[in-house]
């Protein structure tokens, strides 16, 4: 044993042995959710106890959602997909385009059928999933149809609730807010919607809802000090948590 540590020393290798012994009780847990100690741990040295952790929830007002930004942009800048960039600290002025959330045709459909009554049918909304989503172009129309079928319930149920449920709530195996409605927080604060959970945020806005669950996405260096705001859920939420 001794032979084995005084060979490592010799080498400039201990402190590599003993860092691996050390990090073994997470390793299973690190495979689950590879940027725990990545990102969580990375944000909070360099940026301060007010960074933000990879996957975390923060509270946002969908009336204050005025700008998205596309994953194709998020990709741009990072060299990420989305699921792999939340929490991440960049410069906003790297931001060469948004869109109107109003404009993203998602939430428009979704307006325009809750709102004005236009059905799923006339709205194309089976041929623009077929020609556009990867998840759904291989699903069958009647597959597609009972997809709707199952928003329209959704949606008369958060109605009833008047409230969105927490992807902790909706799947206790979630990984803290990871898959919920996406969040960037640009400069001065402003949140601009991810393209994520895009029927979810039609409700909330619908609805009139003041504060929802989000899942958190790029971070502008200047902002982290809105966090801690974000981070506040609303009083009628505080004893379900």
């Amino acid at each position: 044993m001794l032979n084995k540590i005084n060979n490592h020393i010799r080498n400039r290798t201990l402190r590599k042995v003993v860092f691996n012994y050390l990090k073994k009780p997470f390793r299973k847990f690190n495979k689950r959710y590879p940027l725990f100690f990545q990102r969580d741990v990375y944000n909070k040295l360099r940026y301060g106890p007010k960074a933000p952790l990879n996957h975390e929830r923060i509270w946002v007002n969908p009336a204050d959602i005025k700008q998205m930004l596309v994953p194709s942009e998020v990709k741009r800048i990072t060299g990420k997909t989305r699921d792999k960039t939340s929490g991440q600290i960049i410069n906003w002025d790297q931001v060469e385009k948004t869109r109107p959330v109003r404009g993203e045709f998602k939430i428009r459909y979704c307006i325009q059928h809750w709102v004005d009554g236009v059905s799923w049918e006339e709205l194309g909304v089976i041929d623009f999933l077929k020609n556009n989503s990867r998840k759904h172009r291989r699903k069958t129309d009647q597959e597609l149809k009972d997809r709707f079928k199952m928003l329209d319930e959704a949606f008369e149920e958060i109605k009833k609730e008047g409230r969105l449920k927490t992807m902790k709530e909706l799947n206790p195996d979630n990984y803290r807010e990871y898959d919920g409605i996406l969040i960037h927080i640009g400069k001065d604060g402003e949140p601009f919607f991810g393209s994520c959970g895009n029927h979810r945020l039609a409700m909330a806005i619908i609805l009139g809802f003041e504060k929802i669950p989000a899942w958190i996405g790029l971070v502008d260096k200047d902002s982290i000090k809105y966090l801690d705001m974000y981070r506040e859920p609303p009083e009628s939420e505080k004893n379900k948590m």
